[in-house]
This record gives structure tokens, C-alpha cells and sequence, in this order.
């Protein structure tokens, strides 16, 4: 009866897996993914092959994250015609250069990771298929360094900000501003968006309503994505089209036939893990001699499955570096 079920088990998991695995890919079908490094930092472009010179938008992830959860964003954008290049930041996913300052020294690791996004833009500004024209995306924690890196950089034409904090917006800089937040996020992060797009609605800012001009450069606008908290507006669907038709309006496209679907996607996966799980607990209760093995296996499988979708979120996937205590957090979240 116990191998009956152990086989069943298995053959739930191979299911979502397979189905999943499937479903995530077909998000990447039909694009040129390459990779490099500049220096120490590892870099992903994606980008529609034999397309017609576009906008490259420089997609940054926030703490304890790597490029892999920009993902979405960075599908969506290369699907509808942009150039889309990811990276990871100083002492996070694959990048071997440690983050100088830590969280000890906030002004020194904040001047190494914007040293990262302006080598990364410069990276982008060099890419064939890239137009010259040039966005910056940013989550969390990056959404202060994309504000700050475009205020430093008058080619920067638009900035997309999801989870948004940054202190540094005025009314008219950085140029073209589109902040998203989760709807279930905090509301201290939903009141800074209102803050910074009310600077330019002249006071009052409300969600889902644009302000300024896009062709003046002061364009603003809040959008709630619904259902989604912190790490779920990642994969919204409110949150990858606002961002889509935020930047067609900046750059004058009209692309807009793919939205990034591998959100539900990630949900079997999950859920083969918990099957998984759900038998070891049985094993356990019944005093099963497999115990032992088939749970190091399962438990081996569902942290994989996880690191696979997330790539461990990032900062640091490497023995010899500890691993942030938040990244297991990340890695469950973002399968919610």
C-alpha cells in the first residue's frame, strides 16, 4: 500500500512539473536569450531576433533578489519588441563581487549598486538592436537606485518603479515616472507613490489616473496591482501591461499583444512539493522504513523546484557566501 502510494505521489510530481516546466518556457519561445558579463556582473539580454531597432529598458531586482525574478518583466518587454536586459546587483545571485558596505554602510553599498546599473546602461547603450533610446525598471530597493540613476542620466527617457519607496522624485525628475504597487502591499508604500505623483497633479494623485505630459518628460502615474503583494506584483498581469503601456506611450509603440503568464504556472510546482510533503508526513506517522530516503529525495526536489523557478533568489547561491535569511522567504512567496 506504501509503494502504491509513493508511486503516486511521484507521478503527481512528474505531472505538475512537466506541465509547469512547459508552461514557463513557452514564455521565452520566439526570443534571442544571451548572456555576458561586464566585469564581475552577469547580464542577460533578451530581445525579439531580426526586430527593428527599439528601446533597451535595464530591468534591476531588489534586496536578496537576482534577475531571474525580473523574469516576467524582462519576457514581456522582449515579447512586445524592446531589448531587455537583467543583471544581478554586487553580493546577489551570480555577481562575485561582494556588495561593498553591506547593510552596515548603507551610502558605500548604495554608491557600488549604482555603480552596477550605470555599467549595465552602458552595456545596453552598445547592444545591437538597441535605438539609443534608454529605461530603467526597478524593484524594491532598486526603485530608489533607478530614480537616483536617471536623474544622473539625461538619456534615460522613462522609469518604471514596482514597490516604490524612492526619496529622490520631484516633480519633474526622473523623467516619465509609472510607480506600481501590489494592492495588498503596505500602505506606507502605496501613500509614497500617491507623494511622488501628487508633486506633478499639483496635490490629490489618484491610483490609476496619468498626470503630466509623457512628451514634456514629467509624465506620472500610480497603478495598484490587484491581488498582488510584495513579490507577487512581479508576476501581476495589472502590474506587466501598466508597464508595457507606460513605456509605448514614452517611446510612441504600439506592441502590446503578449503579457508574461508563468505566475500560475508556478502554483503546481508548489503544489507537487506539498504532495510531497503531505507523503513524508505519512511515512513519518506510520513508522514507514522508506521514510528516510524518499524524504531527502522529496524535500531535495521541492527545495530545487524552488531554486529552479527563483534561482534561490540570489544573494548568494554559493557555499562559500552565507545565504541571506530572507531568501527562503522569497523563494516561497514567489509561488503563492
Amino acid at each position: 500500500m506504501t509503494d502504491s502510494r509513493n508511486n503516486f505521489f511521484l507521478f503527481l510530481i512528474a505531472i505538475a512539473l512537466a506541465i509547469a516546466a512547459h508552461n514557463i518556457l513557452v514564455q521565452t519561445h520566439n526570443l534571442d536569450v544571451t548572456t555576458a558579463r561586464v566585469d564581475d556582473t552577469p547580464i542577460t539580454v533578451a530581445q525579439k531576433p531580426n526586430h527593428p531597432p527599439a528601446p533597451a529598458v535595464v530591468i534591476a531586482h531588489g534586496f536578496s533578489g537576482s534577475q531571474q525574478l525580473m523574469a516576467p518583466m524582462a519576457t514581456t518587454l522582449a515579447q512586445n519588441g524592446y531589448v531587455a536586459v537583467t543583471f544581478d546587483f554586487s553580493g546577489h545571485g551570480r555577481n562575485q563581487r561582494p556588495m561593498t558596505g553591506g547593510i552596515r554602510n548603507l551610502a558605500q553599498s548604495a554608491d557600488a549598486l549604482m555603480a552596477d546599473i550605470e555599467r549595465v546602461v552602458a552595456f545596453a547603450r552598445r547592444l545591437p538592436g538597441v535605438d539609443g533610446r534608454i529605461a530603467l525598471a526597478g524593484h524594491s530597493m532598486a526603485t530608489d537606485l533607478v530614480v537616483r540613476a536617471a536623474r544622473r542620466d539625461p538619456g534615460v527617457t522613462a522609469v518604471v518603479a514596482l514597490s516604490f519607496f524612492a526619496q529622490e522624485v520631484t516633480a519633474t525628475a526622473p523623467k516619465n515616472l509609472l510607480i506600481v504597487d501590489g494592492a495588498w502591499e503596505s500602505q506606507r508604500l502605496i501613500d509614497a507613490g500617491l507623494r511622488a505623483v501628487s508633486l506633478t497633479a499639483g496635490g490629490n494623485a489618484r491610483p490609476g489616473v496619468s498626470y503630466g505630459d509623457v512628451a514634456a518628460g514629467d509624465g506620472r502615474r500610480l497603478a495598484l496591482a490587484r491581488g498582488a503583494e510584495h513579490i507577487g506584483v512581479l508576476y501581476s498581469q495589472d502590474a506587466l501591461s501598466e508597464t508595457v503601456a507606460w513605456l509605448n506611450a514614452v517611446f510612441d509603440r504600439s506592441e502590446t499583444d503578449f503579457v508574461d503568464r508563468r505566475g500560475p504556472w508556478l502554483a503546481p510546482a508548489s503544489a507537487a512539493g506539498d504532495c510531497a510533503c503531505a507523503a513524508d508526513a505519512i511515512a513519518v506517522v506510520e513508522g514507514s522504513d522508506r521514510f528516510h530516503a524518499h524524504s531527502a529525495w522529496r524535500l531535495s526536489l521541492r527545495a530545487h523546484g524552488a531554486l529552479w523557478v527563483t534561482d534561490g533568489c540570489g544573494i548568494a547561491d554559493r557555499a562559500r557566501r552565507p545565504r541571506s535569511p530572507y531568501a527562503g522567504a522569497l523563494n516561497v512567496a514567489s509561488l503563492l
